[in-house]
């Protein structure tokens, strides 16, 4: 299904858009107080709250998400920064008297489209700076729906995030380790102050007094939320060896049960698409490279073919064992819904 198609804008025309934002910003939002900050930030969370169906739906068309993944993770956590800020921001910025930055640049990551954007959108407009967004080529269908005056959004490739970055006042990045490192290298030559949000491994260390039930629907969610593209998704449970066995039952059961598909035309899913086209083969080249050295797939571990959508980027909700340190799967990132599991004994270990 074809969205529509972007144009992508040229190193003089985003220039040029910077510069208009600095002049606003400096001539006039620096100068405005707190209360009139806030008020904007109400405005943007009615906003949501009114069009929180519309701004799901563009989402998971966008990036093939469930409408309810959108709902975590695009419109909860975004009205919970907007609530806090509201209520804390002045007490926060109050505590010492600074400078606006100016103009914040943002290179967002494709995962969470609405999300990414509004939420480092909201700091900056409380603190008195403009805001120039580079959005991922991979979900520019959203940017249709954002563009206020204060804030630019900027659709290109490698070249729209340089120009940026060579423009702007400080820098904040979202995405992978490897892209984080040639922002700050580009950040260097200007000095501009840069902060990075990367990618990781992350894991849950389970004990067998924990709350079962509980644990179970919380690295579930934590696993397969978007279906695992979660810059802090959980992708590695290492599990005390007296529930590791109920565990791999539980987990074996739940996962062969879960329905894949698209959220538009086949009803209640509950895991979504894959949003880009090689993820789907980084993700089965480092399953297949774990398996070629000894680990097990206990569920899923290929593509999930809809026979509806035969070229639908889809991967089947997978269950891992026996994962060491010779395989890739057990340091590189997945960024997909695939689950690591892992025993121990004691404590100690």
């Amino acid at each position: 299904m074809k969205l529509g198609t972007t144009k992508i804008k040229t190193k003089e025309e985003i220039v040029s858009s910077i510069k208009k934002i600095k002049v606003y910003q400096n001539e006039y939002f620096k100068k405005t107080s707190f209360k009139q900050r806030i008020e904007v930030l109400k405005t943007i969370k009615h906003f949501i709250l009114n069009n929180q169906d519309l701004i799901c739906k563009i989402s998971s068309r966008d990036t093939g998400k469930t409408l309810l993944d959108s709902t975590f993770g695009e419109i909860i956590p975004t009205l919970e920064k907007l609530n806090w800020t509201i209520k804390n921001g002045e007490s926060c910025l109050k505590t010492s008297k600074r400078d606006s930055v100016g103009v914040m640049g943002l290179i967002v990551s494709w995962n969470y489209p609405f999300h990414n954007v509004i939420s480092p959108l909201i700091s900056a407009l409380m603190a008195g700076n403009g805001l120039a967004v580079k959005c991922s080529e991979h979900t520019c269908f959203t940017t249709e729906f954002l563009s206020p005056d204060l804030v630019v959004f900027i659709d290109g490739f490698a070249e729209a995030g340089e120009t940026l970055i060579e423009n702007v006042d400080k820098v904040t990045f979202i995405g992978s380790p490897n892209v984080g490192k040639l922002v700050m290298e580009k950040a260097s030559k200007t000095l501009t102050p840069v902060i990075l949000e990367l990618g990781g491994k992350d894991a849950a260390i389970i004990f067998d007094d924990c709350d079962y039930s509980n644990m179970l629907k919380i690295c579930l969610r934590g696993a397969l939320q978007n279906a695992g593209q979660n810059c802090a998704g959980l992708e590695r449970m290492i599990v005390q060896d007296t529930i590791y066995d109920q565990l791999v039952a539980d987990m074996s059961e739940t996962l062969s049960s879960l329905r894949v598909g698209s959220p538009f035309e086949e009803g209640v899913v509950d895991i979504g698409a894959i949003t880009m086209k090689n993820q789907l083969s980084i993700i089965q080249i480092l399953v297949d490279d774990a398996v070629n050295k000894g680990a097990k797939v206990l569920v899923g571990g290929t593509p999930y073919i809809n026979p509806k959508y035969p070229s639908g980027q889809y991967y089947t909700p997978t269950l891992i064992t026996g994962v060491t340190k010779e395989m890739k799967l057990y340091t590189e990132e997945v960024f997909g819904p695939v689950i690591l599991l892992f025993k121990f004994k004691t404590e100690k270990e």
